[in-house]
């Protein structure tokens, strides 16, 4: 008899909170602020605020970071799209590592903050034939929607076609960057800027001439590939200026100090 009275009360005990727990889930699957549908909302625009800002990221650790990260996202979503099952672990998860990513990308870009890149081209320069290498600064300049600045600095060599004079310019150009999907998929920028003839054929400085010119930039080789096309001028003040059509491919790679 003792026993069945026992029996009795722990069965009830059990049942009480099996009745408890139940009640506990199916409030939080009810609940709105945690429903499917929200769950499915937030992870959407997470996927694409992550999309969007992954364009910019150079380094290319935190880029496969963020990459692996969609593909979490975006597993959970299906999940939730196709299932219909509320992944209650989702929002804590995305807000937490979301954080965590943001926070670890702009503590290595606050760190490395001096940047800039060395370039070196080749082709056609001005209607030359020529190649020029230099250095390539970030600027912090008011940013116009989501483009960036930097300041160039290029020396090198170039021939006219018929190879009767040579020049030994110095260029400091003005860039404008675009990030991938402004203009083309990759990288874009544009830019202008003034040259100056430091020497030409027989040992005599030249003057001022200029360029315009638009690129393409793609991630390779370690580093950056671009290709460049454009119209020059370079005078050296004595004889007919030389103009024409440029189009240079080159390399380019960050360095940090």
């Amino acid at each position: 008899m003792r026993f069945l009275i026992i029996l009795v009360f722990v069965l009830s005990f059990f049942g009480a909170g099996l009745a408890q727990t139940t009640d506990e889930v199916s409030t939080a699957i009810n609940n709105p602020k945690i429903s499917t549908e929200k769950q499915i909302t937030q992870l959407r625009q997470k996927i694409d605020r992550l999309e969007r800002s992954v364009r910019g990221i150079k380094i290319s650790k935190e880029k496969i970071r963020v990459h692996k990260l969609i593909a979490k996202y975006r597993w959970d979503l299906r999940s939730l799209e196709e299932l219909q099952i509320p992944v209650l672990s989702t929002e804590a998860f995305v807000t937490v590592e979301s954080e965590k990513i943001t926070e670890s990308v702009e503590q290595k870009l606050s760190a490395k903050k001096r940047r800039f890149q060395i370039a070196a081209a080749g082709g056609i320069f001005s209607g030359t034939f020529g190649f020029n290498a230099g250095i390539i600064f970030p600027q912090r300049l008011p940013k116009i929607g989501p483009t960036s600045s930097a300041f160039r600095v290029m020396g090198g060599f170039a021939q006219s076609m018929g190879g009767e004079r040579r020049y030994l310019p110095l260029q400091l150009d003005g860039i404008l960057n675009f990030p991938a999907g402004w203009i083309t998929g990759e990288d874009n920028y544009v830019g202008a800027g003034i040259n100056y003839t430091l020497i030409t054929t027989g040992r005599t400085a030249g003057t001022f001439g200029g360029e315009i010119f638009y690129g393409v930039v793609s991630e390779g080789f370690d580093g950056y590939i671009f290709g460049e096309l454009g119209y020059g001028v370079l005078r050296t003040g004595f004889t007919p200026q030389q103009e024409g059509v440029s189009l240079l491919v080159g390399y380019q790679k960050d360095l940090f100090y």
